[in-house]
């Protein structure tokens, strides 16, 4: 799907440089100002790559202010220092709190802002390809400039129907997402504990009925101790602290308090811009008594 947008994009990181690429590339008028210190190596690659205009003065001339920022800290700076100069849409792609999302919309309402959250899930290629999952705080056919924008970035769309909701769903995603991970992280120290092969013992559970997406993704990386970056440790631990907070005193959740604790334990004992795959090599427990082969180890 074509577009004729007039786009401000502020945070163009990780994510967000690709992001933006695809709707440059998609025949909207993409631009990308510096605010706040956010995004420079991106706005200088969006620069040359497009030719897009890096501006400073704001983007209440723009269609859409679209952001993609690391947390709600960053999002309240960038929207203050644009207070005066927002467009009528601002679609947030930012990973944040839903509560304080749904304070944001209802402020920027009074001003017929409309502010909608729209955090995503897949890879950096699947950004750049217009292939992400988006989970939408609206519903479909609302706002047709949000409606085109998310065609244009997106193989897959879910709408939660009220502000805050696309957050509500994109950590429930987290949830399963970083849950699964930790019980990888077990099986993978059970194994060592037993004396089977971390990639012997993956192998097998792939053949079998605890079989899973994420065991398909990362087994190899884990099995090789792998720590190049796919999802970063520290933001692991900053959405597992939007989950919980989200559920404030709510102690319905055991499994879930026992992955928080886990992977704590693991950015405690690593240093440093690592995987969050590194809670599989949180502790390498010994080798029990009477299990086959293999050098004992110690945490």
């Amino acid at each position: 799907m074509k577009g004729e947008l007039a786009i401000c994009w502020v945070g163009v990181g990780t994510f967000g440089l690709p992001m933006a690429s695809r709707l440059a590339e998609t025949g909207n008028s993409v631009r990308t100002p510096i605010v706040d210190g956010h995004g420079v190596a991106g706005v200088e690659g969006m620069r040359a790559a497009f030719g897009t205009v890096a501006r400073a003065n704001g983007c209440g001339d723009a269609d859409v202010l679209c952001l993609c920022l690391p947390s709600d800290d960053d999002i309240a700076s960038v929207l203050a220092t644009l207070e005066h100069s927002l467009p009528p849409l601002v679609i947030d792609f930012s990973t944040a709190d839903p509560a304080l999302s749904r304070a944001r919309a209802r402020r920027l309402q009074e001003r017929a802002i409309a502010y909608v959250d729209a955090p995503v899930s897949g890879s950096t290629i699947q950004a750049r390809a217009g292939q992400l999952t988006i989970f939408c705080g609206i519903r479909q056919g609302e706002c047709a400039p949000f409606d085109t924008v998310i065609a244009q970035l997106s193989a897959n769309r879910f709408d939660a129907g009220e502000r805050g909701g696309g957050l509500d769903l994109k950590l429930l995603n987290q949830m399963m997402h970083i849950g699964i991970m930790a019980q990888i992280a077990e099986v993978h120290q059970r194994a060592l504990a037993t004396g089977i092969e971390p990639e012997k013992a993956f192998a097998a559970i792939l053949a079998s009925s605890g079989s899973s997406r994420m065991l398909e993704r990362f087994s190899h990386k884990i099995a090789e101790q792998n720590m190049d970056v796919h999802f970063a440790l520290d933001m692991a631990i900053k959405d597992i602290g939007l989950v919980s907070r989200s559920m404030g005193d709510d102690r319905a959740f055991p499994l879930w308090q026992a992955v928080e604790t886990a992977f704590r334990r693991a950015r405690d004992r690593h240093i440093g811009f690592v995987d969050f795959t590194a809670i599989c090599h949180d502790a390498a427990p010994r080798k029990t008594a009477g299990t086959m082969g293999g050098d004992e180890t110690s945490p």
